[in-house]
């Protein structure tokens, strides 16, 4: 999966993503929710920072990483805020205030692949699962076609998705 992430041009990211926020921004979900907790890609991911300046009336929060190893969401209104993490990928500066899961009402998450349960496969770091383990809100894997896979290795502690979006439509959730 990381390979054919990585073999992907910046022109197919780029289309691919542009076709998952046209289909996000007609999600009855994700125009009803007044807070979304979307995230900063890593190279071959969906780019959904265009979300910041399409939707401006919309609340978007970004996860940032805490020295303990977890995580935790901060508000951004404006790309040029975010700052690098230690993992090179972008989050909201310390200086945010964080804002708690209740206030968050949809999730937007990414993944190396997803498979038709729900099940979500990260990184491995369990950044996701931990920060998630309480949220009683809806979650849905913002992924590229190609990472809907049959099955992924998972656990009890693993947090299911609820949706899969990718750029040619939805994924039904078992």
């Amino acid at each position: 999966m990381k390979a054919k992430r990585a073999a992907q041009s910046c022109a197919q990211v780029e289309v691919m993503s542009r076709q998952v926020i046209a289909r996000l921004a007609k999600w009855e979900i994700f125009a009803q929710a007044r807070r979304v907790l979307i995230f900063a890609d890593l190279p071959g991911e969906p780019h959904l920072l265009p979300l910041l300046d399409l939707f401006p009336d919309k609340h978007f929060a970004l996860p940032r990483l805490l020295a303990d190893g977890t995580m935790e969401a901060a508000p951004v209104a404006d790309k040029r805020e975010l700052v690098p993490n230690r993992f090179t990928v972008l989050e909201p500066p310390a200086t945010a205030p964080p804002i708690t899961l209740e206030a968050i009402d949809l999730v937007l998450a990414p993944a190396l692949a997803v498979d038709l349960s729900g099940n979500r496969l990260g990184f491995g770091q369990g950044y996701y699962d931990r920060f998630l383990a309480d949220y009683t809100g809806l979650v849905t894997a913002v992924v590229f076609a190609w990472q809907v896979v049959e099955s992924v290795p998972h656990a009890a502690h693993d947090r299911r998705m609820d949706f899969v979006l990718h750029e040619k439509g939805w994924s039904g959730v078992v």
